[in-house]
């Protein structure tokens, strides 16, 4: 008996020698209730979303029951695309076209793309997240313009085209995300414009960010107005388009109810080891 229970005290130790050294990582799922006036059922049911419950859609509102989560928190997805390898002449299949080629706001062909890409990409890059970091590099740079950032709630404008955008170095994440999309197309990278709501600490805000296509996984979204690689379980995802155009939304004002509200409610948490 005594032998037993001092190995057990031995595997004991090496158990939580080993928690110490490789500590066991939680997936934190956050299950949010939604409601806005409009969204994309399509986008709200895709990574790192997963649509639970549709409890309304009509012509008034649309409230949804998801699960999220933080993407750094995907450790082995993280681990897997860090090393996903760049191909300049890759060929892709016809549904990721049109995340390749310019638009009015995404102007990946244009001189100023062409010769920005030039100097900040050397051609020696060997991973898709070598091209992310230079892309996001220019794109977090530019600086907040307020006045802009009225007219698009407004609905005045939708957004400034990357080139426009890159000619005075000031926009809101809307002008961040077409400059991050035309470096990304530039360089043979499907990459697509996400609009949703960021919800954090009680304050909620509407905002815009990108999602890269990795081959073998799918979409991952990166903020360009931050700079940062991954984002939050708090943004969330209601529209996912080639640009601002294609996400369907005249207005920032449509995605509020027509008594001016909206539905961001946190409703369980999960943790998934």
């Amino acid at each position: 008996m005594k032998t037993i229970v001092l190995n057990a005290i031995k595997a004991l130790a090496v158990l939580i020698a080993c928690l110490c050294i490789h500590p066991i990582s939680a997936q934190v799922e956050h299950v949010v209730k939604l409601g806005t006036g409009i969204m994309s059922l399509e986008a709200i049911d895709s990574y790192p979303q997963k649509l639970l419950e549709i409890i309304e859609n009509s012509d008034t509102a649309v409230i949804v029951r998801i699960s999220t989560f933080n993407e750094w928190e995907d450790v082995q997805t993280v681990k897997n695309l860090r090393y996903a390898p760049y191909v300049a002449s890759k060929t892709y299949e016809n549904k990721l076209q049109k995340y390749l080629k310019p638009t009015a706001f995404v102007n990946s062909e244009s001189e100023s793309t062409r010769h920005l890409a030039d100097s900040i990409f050397s051609g020696n890059e060997k991973t898709v997240v070598e091209i992310i970091r230079k892309a996001l590099a220019v794109s977090s740079s530019l600086k907040f313009d307020e006045l802009l950032a009225q007219r698009i709630y407004n609905g005045d404008v939708s957004c400034m085209s990357s080139d426009y955008s890159l000619e005075t170095m000031m926009g809101t994440c809307s002008e961040c995300t077409n400059i991050f999309l035309a470096l990304m197309r530039n360089r043979n990278i499907p990459a697509r414009f996400v609009r949703g709501m960021v919800f954090n600490q009680g304050s909620m805000t509407f905002h815009a960010w990108a999602e890269v296509w990795f081959n073998g996984f799918g979409w991952w979204a990166v903020d360009p107005q931050t700079g940062n690689e991954m984002t939050p379980y708090y943004f969330y995802k209601l529209h996912a388009g080639a640009d601002s155009l294609e996400c369907g939304c005249n207005s920032l004002r449509s995605y509020r109810f027509r008594n001016g509200g909206l539905i961001i409610e946190e409703q369980t948490v999960k943790y998934q080891f």
